[in-house]
Formats: C-alpha cells, structure tokens, sequence
C-alpha cells in the first residue's frame, strides 16, 4: 500500500472514531497525527470541532501539534501526491 493511500485509510479510521470520541481516546489521541489526517481530506482545519468534542471531558488538544501536521498534510497533498 503506498503511503498516500495508507493516510487516507488512517484519517477514515480516525474520523469514524471522532465521531464517538471518548475522554481517553482524546487525552491519548496524537494530535500532529489527527492534524495530517485531517489534512489529507479537509481544505481547511476543523480543530475546532475536535475542541469542542474533547472539551466535553475536560481535555483541550494540543492545537499546535494538530495545525503543524494538518499544515504538513496539506503541503503533501498539494506538492507530494501530485
């Protein structure tokens, strides 16, 4: 499986889990990660969604970490997959 493909299939992994975030899944999630997934699908950053969600356990994601990756996705996508 080529890396673009294996980013796609992890960032449709992670959102199906966002979807149903748990307290532990946000405090334990890899946010530079989450970013890159998000990247390789999004225009633009949903962070803010994810705020949201992991706020409602109290949890406050490491918005840096996330923009960095989704930041790093998007460039991929634009210049590396292309």
């Amino acid at each position: 499986m080529n890396s673009f493909a294996s980013v796609a299939l992890a960032g449709i992994l992670l959102l199906a889990g966002c979807a149903e975030m748990t307290a532990e899944g946000c405090s334990t999630l890899n946010w530079y990660r989450q970013g890159y997934a998000d990247g390789t699908r999004t225009l633009y950053s949903i962070v803010d969604q994810h705020v949201a969600r992991c706020g409602a356990f109290g949890v406050k994601p490491d918005a840096a970490q996330y923009e960095k990756g989704f930041v790093d996705a998007r460039w991929d996508v634009e210049h590396r997959f292309k």
